[in-house]
């Protein structure tokens, strides 16, 4: 089976209390390439999904994201870890004593700040199993993904080579007729300029301008070329 390097992979898979939605790009690379775009969540699967994306692909340039999205319906509300707030207004005092002019954080930025709020507890092997299990399905319809377009490349390329024998084949049998065309304006061009010429360097020169002119050979290369590239 032919495989493109490009394809595309989007999932979405319900857990408990959440929500993991996954995409795969990947475009031609000549190595293994990986990019992550992770939730903060996330963050420590890092290492699994790449050996699992590695155990698939072996080159192309693969992005790999994952969103992880907390359900409201929570049977408990998020909370606010209050240590680390106070350790971001012990920083934010120390760093403001340095550069007084510089703005204060405000509450949006500091619900932004990764680890503040405190959704409910995950069950670290759960999530484990469930990011393996996604990420594993996202891979095999990556994969499906590069064999249709695959097919598609490889059914194009045939009908460029069906072409191209074509074409060799309605130009060879022109190549005699061409060369003798070739040389006999040569020869009368070099008759009208020149009265008394010498026939043997005409000969010579009619010769060489052959085998300048002379495309059999890349013909019998494309020929060949077209049989590889076919089977």
């Amino acid at each position: 089976m032919t495989f493109s390097m490009t394809g595309f992979a989007a999932l979405e898979q319900p857990i408990a209390n959440a929500t993991l939605l996954l995409e795969l790009r990947a475009v031609n690379s000549r190595y293994l390439d990986l990019h992550f775009k992770l939730d903060e969540t996330l963050k420590s699967f890092e290492p699994s999904i790449r050996e699992l994306i590695g155990a698939y692909l072996s080159r192309g340039k693969v992005e790999c994201k994952i969103n992880f999205i907390q359900r409201t319906q929570s049977a408990q509300a998020p909370q606010l870890d209050e240590q680390l707030m106070q350790h971001l207004a012990t920083m934010q005092s120390a760093a403001q004593a340095f550069f007084p002019q510089s703005r204060a954080l405000s509450v949006a930025d500091i619900l932004r700040w990764p680890g503040v709020v405190l959704h409910e507890e995950l069950n670290h092997e759960s999530l484990a199993e469930d990011i393996k299990k996604l990420v594993q399905q996202g891979l095999q319809d990556l994969n499906a993904s590069r064999a249709r377009e695959g097919e598609k490349l490889k059914a194009l390329i045939l009908d460029r080579l069906v072409q191209i024998e074509g074409l060799v084949a309605k130009v060879k049998p022109m190549l005699p007729q061409l060369n003798k065309e070739y040389q006999a304006r040569l020869e009368l061009k070099l008759q009208d300029t020149l009265k008394t010429v010498d026939q043997e360097r005409i000969a010579q020169e009619l010769v060489l301008f052959a085998q300048r002119i002379d495309v059999d050979e890349e013909l019998s290369r494309l020929t060949a070329h077209r049989k590889v590239n076919a089977s």
